[in-house]
């Protein structure tokens, strides 16, 4: 291959070509494990070169890797982030001290991997999926960027994930809220999905791991004992304990870890359980603090004030009309969501937009939402710029379930564009986006 790529809508034509050709046996499992590596491999191994923080868990590895990667980058640490799936721009997989790179070197470095990709092609394991390819691209990024932390973000799982291919002592990796998610890949059970997710754990690993359940803190223990890695639990009350919360100021919580003790932390973006989620980035960020540099509690403090990340309980106000996003797209986050939302606004009922990826319970979400719905619109996605096209729920589907349970208000407008302009018409000033990332990706595009 010696294609060039002129701009960025050429190099993703490209990679939603991978996307394309994904089938079944190809995608993901220890097959596309085993070709990542391959992949790494052919390039030298960059990802054994850079010092890892690995992110797993069902609910907040996306929030956390992110809030790691803006401590760092406050103490003056050059860091790459990997997140996904992405909400606006494909570069937001490749992250570069809190910037997503530029065009051109986007576009260089995917140049870089495409002989690669040829050579791979006429191997057992074929051309490698959308996915692969970003991970590959992302530590030979971070690399090329001469990062010194590189924070990354699972996927799907963690044990048979793109991204556990880190065999280094030195990785330190970071377990999140374990929920029922993915239930067809991962298990059907608590303790099978908290075995997939602490597969990232290899040997001589540290390991900063929120405390949960019993059965999902055992699994972690046995896996961490297993491999020889070092386990500290993140406990709530203890290491954490959230303060009052409010739209003005949003969160605050005091934060104790070992010898580091800060009392009424703000934090910038809203929900409860993006404390429990600052929380666990601070308590690692204090680990890697411990050997590399000394922490500065202004610049944790400053950080952490004026974080935000996207389709996080993210505000954006129109003229008078203002919305809160957020992509919960399971049982969980929803709850959590909306606790944090009833928090913010007590006593209140809202006017929702909601579209639920196809094979989401759907059921579940909605009757969380029935609970403090005062009108329910329900559109849909066709989402084509990410690993796989996404399809929503027909919202049809959805209405018949609002019916049997007894729920009226509510309407159906396919189009989200269209659906968005006929919310911005209603009475109520605040409208909420949720129930997919690929739903509040729509609706930002649409919003800038």
């Amino acid at each position: 291959m010696t294609q060039k790529f002129h701009n960025l809508g050429e190099a993703e034509k490209f990679l939603l070509q991978l996307a394309s050709q994904a089938n079944a046996p190809k995608m993901g499992g220890e097959f596309g494990l085993a070709r990542t590596r391959k992949f790494l491999e052919l390039l030298g191994n960059p990802q054994e070169k850079l010092r890892v923080i690995h992110v797993a868990g069902t609910s907040g590895k996306g929030s956390t890797s992110a809030l790691i990667a803006e401590l760092l980058k406050s103490h003056g640490v050059r860091v790459g982030l990997h997140l996904s799936p992405h909400i606006l721009d494909v570069r937001e997989r490749v992250q570069v001290d809190g910037e997503i790179l530029t065009e051109v070197n986007f576009c260089s470095y995917l140049e870089d991997l495409l002989p690669l990709i040829e050579e791979l092609e006429k191997t057992k394991f074929g051309m490698p999926t959308y996915f692969e390819t970003l991970v590959v691209l992302a530590f030979y990024s971070f690399w090329k960027e001469k990062v010194e932390f590189a924070v990354m973000e699972t996927g799907l799982g963690g044990l048979l994930d793109a991204t556990n291919v880190v065999n280094r002592k030195n990785k330190i990796c970071v377990l999140t809220r374990i929920g029922l998610d993915h239930t067809e890949i991962l298990g059907k059970t608590y303790p099978e999905i908290a075995f997939q997710k602490a597969g990232i754990i290899h040997g001589g690993n540290l390991v900063v791991a929120l405390e949960q359940s019993p059965e999902v803190n055992q699994v972690f223990a046995q896996v961490a004992e297993k491999k020889g890695a070092d386990l500290q639990i993140l406990v709530a009350k203890k290491h954490f304990l959230p303060l009052e919360a409010s739209l003005e100021i949003g969160n605050s919580f005091d934060f104790e870890w070992k010898n580091v003790h800060l009392l009424k932390v703000q934090l910038g973006i809203y929900g409860d359980f993006q404390i429990e989620n600052a929380a666990l980035a601070l308590a690692t960020f204090c680990e890697v603090a411990n050997s590399n540099f000394v922490l500065n509690e202004v610049k944790i403090r400053d950080t952490l004030e004026h974080f935000s990340l996207p389709a996080r309980m993210q505000i954006v106000q129109v003229g008078k009309k203002r919305f809160m996003i957020d992509g919960a797209h399971n049982e969980q986050k929803m709850q959590a969501f909306l606790d944090s939302l009833v928090k913010l606004f007590p006593k209140r009922k809202f006017a929702f937009l909601l579209a639920f990826k196809r094979g989401k319970d759907f059921q579940a979400m909605t009757q969380c939402i029935m609970k403090v719905a005062s009108h329910i619109t329900l559109t849909t996605f066709f989402t084509l710029n990410q690993d796989m096209p996404h399809l929503s729920t027909s919202p049809e589907l959805v209405a018949e379930f609002l019916e049997k349970e007894g729920f009226q208000d509510y309407e159906i407008v396919e189009n989200p564009e269209e659906a968005l302009q006929k919310n911005l018409s209603r009475m109520e000033e605040m409208l909420i986006v949720t129930g997919s990332l690929y739903l509040a990706g729509e609706i930002l595009k649409t919003l800038k």
